[in-house]
């Protein structure tokens, strides 16, 4: 497990908890209902064991990414490359003011095979001809939504990065997926 405080003392004498990540290895995002109720100035991630975190974003509720006037660790898990990453107990941050934060976005470490902003997908399915295209999609977050037929054997291609590939089925209750 893995949490997220957040404090206007920069010693956190009394921080408040404001999210809880039930693993390390993969990608979480905060959800709606868990936002903070306040801007704090100093955050800090706290996983249960040391963790590779590829990148760890704080976003406002505009969207916009909020860059840490100090981070107390390695720097690697703040430079936008999905790529790089760094080996983590406690990391804090200072934003130098008190930041309203609606979104914390925490990438594992990979090999660029995720979802990525900016990156094109297509989806495939199998069919008695064979594949079939559901289309591409371009990224516009670390997510991606497709409706797809039911009971059928799936491929994600990344038509922009990323080599690994993997062939998978899903469960879907509504022929709706959606791909972290």
């Amino acid at each position: 497990a893995c949490c997220i405080e957040a404090s206007n003392d920069k010693d956190f004498a009394f921080p408040d908890t404001i999210f809880r990540f039930p693993a390390q290895n993969h990608y979480y995002f905060m959800v709606e209902g868990e936002k903070p109720t306040g801007a704090y100035r100093y955050w800090r991630m706290i996983p249960s064991e040391r963790a590779y975190i590829a990148e760890l974003l704080f976003c406002t509720p505009q969207g916009k990414r909020l860059e840490p006037f100090y981070i107390s660790k390695q720097d690697r898990a703040f430079d936008g490359n999905i790529l790089t990453s760094a080996f983590l107990d406690t990391v804090w941050m200072d934003f130098g003011k008190p930041a309203l934060v609606s979104r914390v976005v925490c990438l594992p470490r990979s090999d660029g095979n995720g979802i990525y902003p900016g990156n094109e997908y297509e989806l495939f399915y199998y069919s008695e001809v064979g594949w079939r295209s559901l289309g591409r999609k371009e990224a516009t977050d670390y997510s991606l939504d497709y409706e797809i037929p039911a009971n059928a054997l799936y491929w994600l291609r990344n038509r922009t990065t990323g080599i690994e590939e993997r062939v998978f089925t899903v469960h879907p209750i509504d022929c709706q997926v959606r791909f972290w």
